[in-house]
């Protein structure tokens, strides 16, 4: 049996420097609790940079508490403060592409994925899991082969546990070269652009269950607040739209087609020679 311990891992003394982030998220919980039953993601700093989770998934009550540098031996670590409290529907885990970069093996994130899962069953047994595979990038290329063997192992232990899922990204940043989609990234080839989390948004979607709140049409505050289906994609370019969906501006597009559109302004993403042709409703968008 995995142990997260037997492979001598310092957490706790390597895991205390995020004490000041941890203790940031308890004393924002005191001023304002959070409701229970909301679907948790938790995880490094793809979710501590993802600033527009809110409005990008508008219709769900949704909680942000990624943190920054971590790695999953440190979520396990913090478990009992960051987690267990929320008593969320869901939690999607985003950890491992740290742990791999700062040399520790594949058998030691799994280990620590399990150790993670059995302190969430124990503690809350009917609440759903969802496991986010380690993603590629341009900063990182060098190690792909080594995430892409932990994401193996990751999703081998994932497919025996009852109400646990794998979220399987490691592809879809992946472009015709076999290489990471450069317009996914930002500047440092590292974190997601609005395109980088659409596509995590497309892949992610049939895990959430069904939305508990209502999405408001008024919704307009500069990120992802309508979901436009493009018909076809490839090598998407910016064109003018003087009448793009009330004005909303698109903000990225995924690699299954989806354009995300966001905030007050005339730019409309589509591939060369598809236009607009339908907008028959809030959050919905035809293009061919």
């Amino acid at each position: 049996m995995f142990a997260a311990a037997s492979f001598g891992t310092d957490s706790k003394s390597r895991t205390n420097r995020f004490e000041e982030d941890i203790l940031a998220f308890e004393a924002a919980d005191q001023k304002n609790p959070l409701p229970k039953g909301a679907i948790l993601f938790v995880g490094d700093s793809l979710f501590t940079l993802w600033k527009s989770i809110q409005t990008d998934l508008p219709e769900y009550t949704v909680i942000n508490r990624g943190f920054g540098g971590s790695q999953m031996s440190d979520l396990l670590y913090y478990t009992d403060r960051i987690v267990i409290p929320y008593k969320p529907r869901l939690i999607i885990v985003n950890e491992g592409d740290n742990d791999i970069h700062r040399g520790r093996m594949p058998e030691q994130v799994l280990a620590d994925v399990r150790a993670f899962v059995e302190k969430v069953r124990a503690a809350l047994p009917d609440t759903r899991i969802a496991i986010s595979s380690l993603t590629p990038s341009p900063a990182r290329w060098s190690e792909a082969e080594i995430a892409k063997h932990a994401n193996r192992i990751i999703r081998d232990y994932v497919a025996t546990q009852r109400n646990v899922v794998f979220i399987d990204l490691f592809d879809a940043y992946l472009g015709p070269d076999g290489k990471p989609r450069e317009e996914l990234f930002v500047e440092d080839g590292l974190h997601h652009s609005a395109a980088g989390y659409g596509v995590r948004i497309r892949a992610m979607r049939g895990i959430l269950g069904e939305p508990d709140k209502t999405r408001s049409n008024e919704n307009r505050s500069g990120t992802a607040d309508v979901i436009a289906e493009l018909l076809y994609c490839d090598r998407p370019t910016r064109q003018r739209s003087e009448n793009a969906f009330d004005g909303g501006a698109v903000r990225g597009i995924d690699a299954g087609g989806i354009v995300l559109a966001a905030g007050i302004g005339r730019e409309l993403v589509l591939d060369p020679g598809h236009t607009l042709v339908e907008h028959n409703e809030p959050g919905l968008l035809k293009l061919r």
